[in-house]
């Protein structure tokens, strides 16, 4: 395992992230993977997150002595080094457009040329630390182990691994169903479960605050298909990059202005084995406890984020990115066009029904667009699902022969 080379892959933008890496740089010393394994550290800025300039220094400062390279790249100048390599205009909704999908291509494709054998992804708003209750329901914390579980189980055959996310899965703030009558919002859920990976009728009714498991945890084991997906998170998810060389490894693919792109790729990787492992991370998607990877603090209690005009506004964006790739995950895995028709029509009923009680209820006026996102993502999504076997078959096609265009080189 000492000869391994794993990149550990952040997309950001926010420069939040200089604390993350610096708790996770903590934890690698701490487990001493810095001393026995080929780390690197790589960022992909996009600067449409926040408009500020990538931190370079403060990178550099965190990561010295723990990786044997740190290197902060944007977008453009990752598909310039791309499209040197012989990249086709086939790949260019992989690579060029905006939003997280090609974000998480770029970051592969730079760990390919580094010549990594495990690519780890990150996220800036998660944290390497573990909640748990004892028995008396007192709340503890414990330090994890952000590398080690996904290292086990890529060796023993794994292709892809996703650890475990504790505090909110996602950013669902709690008492929207004391402004939202219940009935609809458990509509709303039913009718986008069809098109998502993780929605339930339930979804909407309440916040989440999840905690580690205890002596009867199971992990790892293989991450079971729900509705025709592997549910995954971006962050916290490895990847084998001899799979990837093979060509057997999908890229990561959203629709043009919307998210989806980590439940696409769980909807294309049944061949692969792929496992859930107890590498745990604390999720914070509202950005509530920052300080724990700052400062090192840990709250004595944990509860669901409360709606505040924030909240709101974070969870309305989110649903807006939820109703956009729904239409494309319902036609993927629709096994015919009558059933995709019923599953829009489901879909186009609850979010007219739910659109102006969201918006009267939670005051934000974006949940006003939630019908004709639904409406113009349904009219593309025929051409969106081409898209995506056309550039995915252009994807593998040009991993293959740039891989073996490297084999050449190197044997010469």
């Amino acid at each position: 395992m000492t000869d391994l080379r794993i990149t550990i892959a952040f997309c950001s933008g926010r420069h939040r992230i200089v604390p993350v890496v610096d708790m996770l740089v903590g934890r690698l010393r701490a487990l001493q993977y810095t001393e026995g394994l080929l780390l690197r550290l790589l960022v992909i800025w996009d600067r449409t997150f926040g408009d500020a300039p990538p931190p370079h220094r403060e990178l550099q400062l965190a990561g010295a002595g723990a990786f044997e390279q740190v290197r902060c790249i944007e977008p453009a100048a990752a598909i310039a080094l791309v499209c040197e390599a012989g990249a086709t205009g086939d790949l260019a909704p992989l690579i060029r457009r905006p939003g997280y999908g090609s974000l998480r291509n770029l970051a592969l494709l730079e760990a390919l040329r580094a010549d990594s054998d495990i690519l780890l992804f990150l996220d800036d708003d998660e944290y390497f630390t573990a909640p748990w209750r004892d028995e008396k329901g007192q709340l503890h914390w414990r330090p994890v182990d952000p590398l080690g579980p996904h290292l086990d189980s890529l060796s023993q055959g794994a292709a892809v691994t996703n650890g475990t996310t504790l505090g909110e899965p996602s950013p669902i703030p709690r008492g929207i169903s004391h402004h939202v009558p219940p009935a609809i919002l458990r509509r709303l859920g039913a009718a986008l479960a069809a098109g998502s990976e993780f929605l339930t009728p339930s979804s909407f009714l309440a916040g989440r605050m999840r905690l580690a498991p205890g002596p009867e945890n199971r992990l790892p084991r293989p991450i079971d298909v729900v509705r025709g997906v592997r549910r995954l998170s971006g962050g916290n998810l490895a990847l084998d990059l001899n799979v990837a060389r093979a060509g057997l490894l999908p890229p990561f693919y959203a629709p043009p202005a919307a998210r989806g792109e980590d439940a696409l790729f769980g909807a294309r990787i049944d061949h692969l084995c792929v496992q859930r492992v107890p590498a745990y991370v604390f999720h914070d998607p509202f950005g509530r406890f920052t300080e724990m990877a700052s400062a090192g603090t840990r709250p004595a209690e944990l509860t669901p984020t409360p709606l505040t005009r924030a909240t709101v506004a974070r969870f309305g964006r989110a649903l807006l990115g939820w109703i956009g790739y729904a239409p494309l995950l319902l036609r993927l895995r629709a096994p015919d066009e009558a059933w995709y028709r019923v599953g829009i029509a489901l879909m186009r009923e609850a979010v007219a029904e739910a659109a102006p009680a969201l918006s009267s209820g939670l005051n934000w006026e974006g949940f006003a667009a939630a019908p004709s996102v639904l409406a113009r993502c349904s009219r593309r999504s025929g051409r969106d699902l081409e898209e995506l076997r056309t550039s995915e078959e252009a994807w593998r096609n040009w991993l293959r022969e740039e891989v073996g265009a490297q084999l050449v080189q190197r044997a010469a």
